[in-house]
């Protein structure tokens, strides 16, 4: 019988066997809370300045995605495994684009009408909805990198005192 013995890599990589990641849906709630949060502040400093602050899509979906990775990355020191950061990013984005859409069939329902039956516009849509979804993992996974390493020196803290 070959008794082998897995050794713990030195450095923090996307995939560890020993580890159980968080629950997708717990990650995809708090996205979800930061997400307002995130639209709340943007639209009280829009309101605050008297003018709309550029790129505040895009700051509405790294924000969130930071704040809620550097919290798991800070609550284990470990990073969240590919498969369920990405499950959690494509869900997270299936509900906004469903309150989204629910919104807009509620207070614009015409808005669908007035969309011109153009291919190119579709694709340009498609193409920002896949760049939103990569741009919200890697800021997801970078929250996480900034969390391992406050945790990582709270453990040294702990050690030297």
């Amino acid at each position: 019988m070959n008794n082998t013995i897995n050794e713990l890599p030195e450095s923090n990589q996307e995939v560890s066997s020993l580890k159980k990641d968080p629950s997708v849906f717990a990650i995809v709630f708090w996205l979800c809370v930061a997400s307002i949060c995130a639209g709340l502040i943007i639209t009280i400093a829009e309101y605050l300045l008297d003018k709309e602050l550029p790129s505040s899509g895009f700051i509405s979906t790294i924000l969130p995605a930071m704040v809620v990775g550097a919290h798991y990355g800070g609550k284990s020191g470990e990073m969240i495994t590919s498969k369920a950061r990405w499950l959690a990013i494509l869900l997270w984005g299936a509900v906004s684009f469903f309150v989204f859409g629910v919104l807009i069939f509620i207070f614009y329902p015409s808005l669908f009408n007035e969309i011109p039956n153009v291919w190119w516009l579709y694709a340009v849509f498609a193409g920002a909805i896949i760049l939103s979804f990569g741009i919200a993992y890697i800021a997801f996974r970078s929250g996480e990198k900034m969390g391992i390493k406050t945790w990582e020196k709270k453990q040294q803290q702990k050690l030297t005192h």
